[in-house]
């Protein structure tokens, strides 16, 4: 476990496919769109591990409906 490393927004943002600063905008805007961070650092890191498992706990959740009227076939 030598070369494990926390991750930066940058490296949370690759794996997510989002850019560094969407990430740093998100986590302090709307944190509940991101995957937990590790809170005892005044740096934004993300653990992997608990990256991964967020996000396929998150794409097995179920998509909501979007809001307004329905649009007509075309």
């Amino acid at each position: 476990m030598s070369d494990y490393k926390l991750w930066t927004a940058s490296d949370l943002g690759a794996f997510l496919g989002l850019s560094a600063a969407t990430v740093q905008a998100q986590a302090s805007r709307s944190p509940e769109r991101l995957p937990p961070r590790v809170r005892t650092l005044a740096m934004l890191r993300w653990d992997p591990d608990t990256c991964r498992a967020w996000a396929v706990a998150s794409s097995e959740a179920p998509q909501r409906k979007r809001a307004g009227r329905p649009r007509l076939p075309v």
